[in-house]
Parts: structure tokens; C-alpha cells; sequence
């Protein structure tokens, strides 16, 4: 029932990703017990909470408040065709400030007004302007993008869209192109920073039926093993969701002391770093340490903002909190190829956000009384080994305060699922 402590590890790759050195986090295994041995009921012991912010006197002052928060960012993205509506560049949380940040390019529409002045009923929004659109730095991010890959320049490591649209931000190994770079962003203002290239190792891993986010997995053809992310309806069928860096289509998974079958691979994408492996699952994450055995109910999605709070259950490391979300629209470039758009988050302590073995691991948001509601915002795709940090949990990996995770809403719409 608990997570195996053993670890089976063996280089298999690298991964060059964005502006850093990007690992690709997999490795470890992790099993539960059969159907009938297996406990659903939450152990108050394993609640996740986060660390109390200063301003804050209590834990429900601050789940109130950030709450709140969400609440309001959440209106203001759909009433603004979730960022897809003319002129909308972004939204920022800031917990500190208490407030909400809406970054917009040009003249505030009148309806996008009122929607505004209804949200600040609820809590104080400002409204700044930015010099692009979020569709202006994506058309262009997609541009440098291709035009790198067709290239096969290998010196641009990351890509990334500000919340502010201040400028389109580019990781590079080195200096001296900008003005190639400057060619294709046209008239769009560049931020180039120099990085470091990213390389990423590869270990080996596992969980049983039926399975639950946050267990180790074994990819039998490599024997790479990852972390399960979250139980998903698809196609009419369960399956799990997963890093598609694990694996590939048709490639079967077993747990992570190989004593049972999980499931084949199956709808690979490798850019947006997502799969689905075809078995039974409950809607459930593990909770509390790398050997805990037991779990939470995963309630329903939330949408990734800037300046939020995440929390990580990759099967190595455990739970994870306080991983506060930097960047929404970030492409980082690999040696497996191009993975983005990705989420960018970092442990605020600077302490470890995610390590080897965690990657397809779930990553959450906490809500509720106590902190006690759990939401799907993502899976753990990459980190910074810039960032390198000791690691929590499982010892002798790579950890990092620095992460990336694809986003859940459109990994679901992507696989044509929803959360069990």
C-alpha cells in the first residue's frame, strides 16, 4: 500500500530545455495495494496546507482572501473569451497586495469595464496597460519558435510571454543574434537574456489498480518511470494522465516493483508534453510523504494565474507546496524537441519544488475550508537545474526550486477528457 522506498536508476538521455538547465523530472516507483486493500479515506495527518504569507494572522484569513482572489481572476478570464478576447495580455494574482491585476493593450472595452467595476465589489482589481496583446507575444513566440526549428539554431533555449506584455521574452545560450532574432519578431520589443542550456537525466519507476495521481510508474521499453498524474474519463473509457516524455504510444506501464500491469500509452503529445495510458482509475491523488499510502479526491480543475499558489505530489519528492506560479505561456526548447506552451513555477521558500521521478506527477491548488478541497491545475513536465536545491522526499536526485508543468484544462480538451 505504501510507496516503495527502492530505487532503480539509470541514466537514459539528456534534455537541453529553455533558458536554464532543464531536467526532465522522472525515476522512482511507487506502489499501492490491490482494489480491496486500498483505503480512500483522507488522513487528516496528510492535510496540505500553505505557509502563512506575513499580513496574514490566520490560515482561513488567508484562504479567504486568496480565494477570493481566484475567484475574481476566474470572472475576468471568462468574461474576456479565457484570453482569447482582442487586446487581453493578462492576469495577475498578488496576495500580498490582495488584489487582482488585469493587464490589457489598447483602449478597456465598455463591457470589459463593467466587468471590472463588478469585480471590485469583491476585491480591488487594476487595470494597466500593456504594450502587447497576449495574442500579439504568442503569434510571435510561435514565429521565433518555428523559424529556431527550421533553423536548427540550437543557441535559443526558451521562449516566454509576460503577463505584462512588456516584451517577448528570449532565453539564449549565448549573445550576439539579436539582431536575427530582432528580424523575425519584427517590431516587437525582445527582453534576451543569456541561460544556461538545460540537460535532463532520466531514472526508473511505479502504483495498482486502481490507480491513483501522484503513484510511480515504469515505462517497460526504456524502463523510465515517472509519476501518474490525473484519473481522467476518455473516449468513454478511463485512463490516466501522464508526461508524454515518459513514454509513447502503445508502450505498456507497470508499477514500480513491476507486479502489475497499468496500461498502454496512447494519444502522445510531445510538444505539449502530455499522454494518457488506458486503465482503471479513481479520481484521487496521494497525499502526504513520498511513502504515504494515503489519498485525497481531486474535486475539479482550476485555471493557472500568475502569482497563485500550486502545490507538487510527485511520487519522489511527496507533497510539495508553496510553488507560486510565474509564467503562463513559456516554450522550452529540448534535445527530445519543442515542449510548450508550459506553466513556469518556483518554490517561494526556494526550497524544492519538484526532483527526478516527479514528471506526470500532479500539481494542485487548495481551497476550501482548512485548505481541505483539492483542484487539478496541471502536470509536472521539467525543472531548472539552475535552481538546484537538496531534495525533499526521495534522497540522490536531482530537485529543483524552479519547475514547468502543462497546463490541465488544456491537456483534458486536448485528450477529449474530463476528471473522474
Amino acid at each position: 500500500m505504501s510507496r516503495t522506498a527502492s530505487l532503480r536508476r539509470r541514466a537514459a538521455g539528456f534534455i537541453a530545455a529553455s533558458a536554464v538547465f532543464c531536467v526532465a523530472l522522472s525515476g522512482g516507483g511507487s506502489a499501492a495495494a490491490a482494489d480491496e486493500g486500498k483505503d480512500p479515506s483522507p488522513d487528516a495527518s496528510s492535510r496540505l496546507t500553505y505557509a502563512l504569507p506575513d499580513g496574514y494572522r490566520t490560515q482561513r484569513e488567508f484562504q479567504q482572501v486568496l480565494d477570493g482572489l481566484r475567484h475574481v481572476a476566474g470572472q475576468l478570464r471568462t468574461g474576456t473569451g479565457d484570453g482569447r478576447r482582442h487586446g487581453y495580455t493578462g492576469i495577475e494574482i498578488n496576495s500580498n497586495r490582495r488584489s487582482v491585476t488585469l493587464y490589457w493593450h489598447g483602449a478597456l472595452p465598455r463591457d470589459v469595464k463593467r466587468l471590472v467595476a463588478s469585480q471590485r465589489e469583491r476585491a480591488p482589481v487594476e487595470v494597466r496597460s500593456a504594450p502587447y496583446s497576449r495574442r500579439q507575444l504568442l503569434d510571435a513566440a510561435k514565429r521565433l519558435v518555428r523559424e529556431t526549428q527550421a533553423s536548427g539554431d540550437r543557441s535559443v533555449l526558451r521562449v516566454g510571454v509576460p503577463v505584462d506584455g512588456s516584451a517577448l521574452q528570449v532565453g539564449v545560450a549565448e549573445q550576439g543574434k539579436d539582431a536575427r532574432l530582432a528580424a523575425i519578431a519584427g517590431d516587437m520589443q525582445l527582453a534576451v537574456t543569456t541561460e544556461r542550456p538545460a540537460r535532463a537525466l532520466y531514472s526508473r519507476v511505479a502504483d495498482t489498480s486502481p490507480f491513483w495521481g501522484g503513484a510511480r510508474i515504469l515505462n517497460t521499453h526504456t524502463g523510465g518511470g515517472c509519476s501518474t498524474g490525473f484519473g481522467v474519463n476518455s473516449g468513454g473509457a478511463s485512463a490516466m494522465l501522464t508526461a508524454a516524455h515518459c513514454g509513447a504510444n502503445m508502450v505498456p506501464f507497470v508499477n514500480g516493483n513491476s507486479t502489475t500491469f497499468v496500461g498502454l500509452g496512447e494519444q502522445h503529445s510531445a510538444q505539449a508534453d502530455t499522454m494518457l495510458i488506458r486503465t482503471a482509475t479513481q479520481g484521487r491523488v496521494y497525499g502526504g510523504n513520498s511513502t504515504a499510502s494515503t489519498s485525497q479526491p481531486v474535486a475539479g480543475t482550476s485555471a493557472n494565474f500568475v502569482g497563485d499558489y500550486m502545490c507538487t505530489l510527485g511520487a519522489y519528492s511527496g507533497d510539495i507546496c508553496d510553488v507560486a506560479v510565474a509564467a503562463v505561456d513559456e516554450f522550452i526548447f529540448t534535445t527530445a524537441g519543442l515542449m510548450g506552451p508550459l506553466v513556469r513555477a518556483e518554490q517561494v521558500q526556494h526550497t524544492s519544488a519538484a526532483g527526478q521521478g516527479d514528471s506526470g506527477g500532479p500539481v494542485i491548488s487548495l481551497t476550501g475550508p482548512n485548505w481541505s478541497v483539492l483542484n487539478a491545475n496541471g502536470t509536472i513536465s521539467a525543472g531548472d537545474d539552475a535552481t538546484r536545491v537538496p531534495c525533499v522526499g526521495e534522497q540522490g536526485r536531482i530537485c529543483a526550486w524552479r519547475i514547468w508543468y502543462a497546463d490541465v484544462n488544456q491537456a483534458l480538451a486536448r485528450h477529449g477528457a474530463t476528471l473522474r
